[in-house]
């Protein structure tokens, strides 16, 4: 486990924290260190690339914590109707009352013969 980075500012740092401790995770990973310490909850359009196991929805509900509690409004996509549920029911476990949570399921996408 790593640190919380120092270089977050203390709005942001209660965000990661607030998740660690809704989740029961004692700190952050590497990979997390490393979203947070290059400013992914900096705002603007961030690419965070790992192999599975390695963080990476936390870093994603973080920056759906931080949105929402600023106000906006937030589209979190899964890849498969299977993830569908599941995500329901862990954003369900941190999402403030006063936020709607809905799930739309669309239908798959054939790309076959298209160049």
């Amino acid at each position: 486990m790593a640190d919380i980075p120092d270089s977050l500012s203390e709005e942001d740092a209660a965000y990661v924290r607030s998740l660690l401790g809704s989740k029961g995770f004692g700190g952050v990973n590497e990979t997390q260190a490393a979203f947070l310490e290059q400013g992914g909850l900096a705002g603007g359009n961030t690419l965070l690339c790992a192999e599975t196991g390695n963080g990476k929805t936390f870093c994603a509900e973080t920056v759906v914590k931080k949105a929402l509690d600023n106000g906006k409004r937030v589209g979190y996509l899964v890849p498969s109707v299977q993830l569908t549920n599941g995500k329901y029911g862990e954003l369900n476990d941190w999402v403030d009352d006063e936020y709607t949570l809905a799930v739309r399921v669309y239908p798959e996408v054939s790309t076959a013969g298209t160049a």
